[in-house]
C-alpha cells in the first residue's frame, strides 16, 4: 500500500493528506470479531443402552449362525490362518487391501474364540487344583507357590468356567473374555426374566474344532456366583501387584462352599473315552472336507 502511495502520489503535502486520511479511517475501523469455539461433547453410549442395542442382538445372530451351521452338517472349525502377514502392503491396490482386511478380522474372530477356550480350561485347572490341595494347608499360599498366581486370579478363571459350563454357547457369541466380565451380571439378570428362549439356546452343548482337534463342552445346571470381577485390561498384572499380606485374610467361605459342592459339575463329560475322541475328531475332519 505504502509503495502503491508512493508512486501514485508524488506531492508531498497530498501524500501527507491522503496518508493521515488513510490513518484515521485505520483507527476507527472495528476488527471482525472472533468466532466462538464450537464446543465438542464426547458421544457415549451407555453400558446399559450397548447391552441391549449390541450385545443381546449378536447373541442371538451368533447363536442362529451356529444352528444353521449345525444344520447344514458342517460344524464349526476355527482355522487359524497368517496368510496375511508380508512386507508388499506398500504394492496393493484398493481390492487386494480389502481381502487382507476381510482376512485379518476372520483370525481376530477365531482368535478371540480361541482366547475364550484357554481361559475356561485354565479355570479347570484352578478348580481340580482346589479340590487337591489339603484342607489343612493355606490355599493362598499354595496357589501363589504352585501356580504363581494370587487366589483372586483363580477365582476369576474358576468362576469364568463355571459360566462357560452353564452357558456353553456363549462361545459361538462373538463376544470377548473382556465383554463377557464386564456384562456378566446384565447376562444374568436378562435370562433371569428372558422370555425368548435364549437361557435355553445358550445352554446347549457346544461343539467346534480347530487344527484337527475337537473341542467339545457339555452344559450343566451348575450355578454360577454373580459376582463382578475388574475388567480392566492390567488385571493381568493383579499377580504381580497383589499384596502378599492379602494372603493372611481369609478366604471367601461362601465361594469355598460353592466350590466344594459344585467341583464334580466342572468335569461333567469333560472326559472321553479313546473311541469317543477319535470318533469327534472323525466327525469334524468330516465336516471340514464338505
Amino acid at each position: 500500500m505504502h509503495i502503491a502511495i508512493e508512486q501514485t502520489i508524488t506531492d508531498a503535502d497530498k501524500k501527507s493528506t491522503f496518508t493521515g486520511m488513510l490513518e484515521h479511517i485505520h483507527s476507527h475501523l472495528q476488527r471482525p470479531p472472533k468466532r466462538p469455539k464450537k464446543e465438542t461433547k464426547m458421544f457415549r453410549i451407555s453400558d446399559k443402552e450397548i447391552f441391549e442395542k449390541k450385545i443381546i442382538p449378536q447373541i442371538r445372530e451368533k447363536l442362529a449362525e451356529y444352528d444353521r451351521l449345525e444344520t447344514s452338517g458342517k460344524g464349526l472349525e476355527w482355522k487359524v490362518c497368517f496368510d496375511f502377514l508380508g512386507d508388499d502392503y506398500k504394492t496393493l491396490n484398493m481390492v487386494q487391501l480389502k481381502s487382507r482386511h476381510s482376512k485379518i478380522l476372520e483370525q481376530e474372530v477365531t482368535l478371540a474364540s480361541l482366547d475364550l477356550v484357554a481361559k475356561y480350561y485354565r479355570g479347570l485347572v484352578y478348580v481340580r487344583a482346589r479340590a487337591l490341595i489339603e484342607t489343612d494347608q493355606h490355599m493362598k499360599t499354595m496357589f501363589r507357590r504352585e501356580f504363581g498366581v494370587c487366589y483372586e486370579t483363580a477365582r476369576r478363571y474358576i468362576t469364568f468356567a463355571a459360566l462357560i459350563k452353564r452357558y456353553p454357547r456363549l462361545m459361538v457369541c462373538g463376544l470377548s473374555y473382556a465383554q463377557i466380565a464386564k456384562h456378566q451380571m446384565r447376562l444374568f439378570n436378562f435370562l433371569k426374566t428372558d422370555a425368548e428362549g435364549l437361557h435355553d439356546k445358550l445352554s446347549q452343548p457346544f461343539h467346534a474344532s480347530t487344527d484337527g482337534d475337537a473341542v467339545e463342552i457339555q452344559p450343566s445346571d451348575i450355578s454360577v456366583p454373580e459376582v463382578q470381577y475388574n475388567t480392566d485390561p492390567d488385571y493381568v498384572y493383579e499377580d504381580f501387584f497383589n499384596d502378599t499380606d492379602c494372603d493372611e485374610i481369609p478366604d471367601d467361605e461362601d465361594f469355598t462352599k460353592w466350590l466344594q459342592e459344585t467341583e464334580a459339575e466342572f468335569f461333567k463329560r469333560e472326559t472321553f473315552s479313546e473311541e469317543e475322541a477319535d470318533e469327534l475328531s472323525y466327525q469334524f475332519a468330516q465336516h471340514a472336507s464338505i
